[in-house]
């Protein structure tokens, strides 16, 4: 009898302990929701729009230089920026200066620059980044000017009134701030998905539409707000239409495809493009002159992944002319690792006829390889 009463005791003091566990089990069960932490990077934004009238006079006594006002971003105005425009018959150069108030201050930037004519038309665009830990600039960014446009030539600025679009990205001086954000219930809605099917669904249905984007004979209706909040330059562009009755709700691309212009939209909808690897290149450009910084991405992205022994000294002065530095940084390390395959190309050839400056950053990247080693 005893020893029944001892099996009984044992097997409730079992029966509890399994229960205690369960539940421990459900309670962890219940607490353990996913946490997302988002940190970002503290920088400063400033958008700047300066347009110069009268071009024709500045051409007229040879080499002129026009500064720009100096201007600041509304985050940090002791931080202050200035554009040097220098024309020429056949060139010309842009160059930005940055004015600190503070001493012995460094920050890191990014500078998008566009020139528009007098109709909002895209005449050129580039991109720098712009900082102490780049080898290709000055490495104290506050010493001196920063070129952002290499000289073009064979271009003539035929226009009277030019307008300069600049976009400047920079760090707080000497220092990294980061914003920490946590978000327990993210995973609780798939927001980003059910915007993309609504927007992709807003580009097909032409019913709300308020724009036309005219390419050639093929004409792409659009929205406005839409399109102005997705790109500087678009922006620019529709602002200027405002000003003239006949082409208010129109806006007219005469250097891109109808197909390109066709997948830029996809991407400024949906976030996403298609037939890529057929036309990274035209896309890139279209990036390039319309400030969609994730397109660039996407397309460098396949670009560099498509690199090949053949095809890299095209890439790499594609790169060099639309001043798409990661991409050039990428071909320059491709064509440093296979350069005894690729020197005997015709490709490479063309590159040391027509940009022998590139040639020169491909030798100084062997010589760091070889000296890394």
């Amino acid at each position: 009898m005893n020893s029944v009463n001892l099996w009984t005791v044992f097997l409730i003091f079992i029966f509890d302990l399994s229960k205690c566990f369960c539940e421990w089990t459900r309670s962890d069960d219940i607490t353990a929701n996913k946490v997302h932490c988002n940190s970002t990077v503290l920088v400063h934004k400033v958008h700047f729009v300066w347009t110069i009238t009268n071009m024709d006079f500045l051409k007229v006594g040879g080499e002129n230089v026009v500064d720009s006002p100096k201007f600041s971003s509304p985050t940090n105005p002791k931080i202050k920026w200035l554009l040097r425009f220098t024309p020429r018959p056949k060139d010309f150069d842009l160059q930005l200066h940055m004015v600190s108030e503070c001493e012995e201050k460094t920050v890191l930037a990014k500078a998008r620059v566009a020139m528009l004519d007098d109709d909002g038309n895209v005449i050129c665009c580039g991109e720098k980044e712009l900082g102490p830990f780049q080898d290709s600039l000055t490495t104290d960014f506050r010493k001196g000017w920063i070129c952002i446009h290499r000289k073009i030539r064979k271009m003539n600025l035929l226009c009277n009134v030019l307008k300069i679009q600049c976009n400047i990205t920079f760090s707080e001086p000497n220092a990294t701030l980061v914003k920490h954000e946590h978000n327990a219930l993210f995973d609780q809605f798939n927001a980003p998905s059910e915007l993309k099917r609504d927007l992709g669904y807003l580009l097909k249905n032409y019913t709300y539409s308020d724009v036309v984007v005219l390419v050639n004979d093929k004409s792409f209706p659009a929205h406005k707000a839409i399109l102005a909040v997705r790109s500087n330059i678009l922006a620019g562009m529709l602002q200027a239409t405002e000003r003239t009755p006949e082409h208010k709700h129109r806006i007219i691309i005469r250097d891109l495809k109808e197909e390109v212009v066709n997948e830029m939209l996809r991407y400024i909808y949906v976030g996403e493009c298609q037939n890529l690897e057929r036309l990274a290149k035209e896309l890139l450009v279209a990036a390039c002159k319309y400030e969609l910084e994730g397109l660039k991405r996407i397309c460098v992205q396949a670009l560099s992944q498509a690199l090949t022994v053949d095809n890299v000294s095209e890439i790499l002065i594609f790169a060099d002319n639309w001043n798409v530095a990661e991409l050039k940084a990428k071909t320059v390390r491709f064509v440093a690792s296979r350069y005894t395959e690729i020197s005997n190309t015709d490709g490479w050839k063309t590159v040391i006829n027509s940009s022998p400056h590139l040639v020169h950053e491909v030798c100084q990247e062997i010589a760091t390889n070889q000296n890394s080693s």
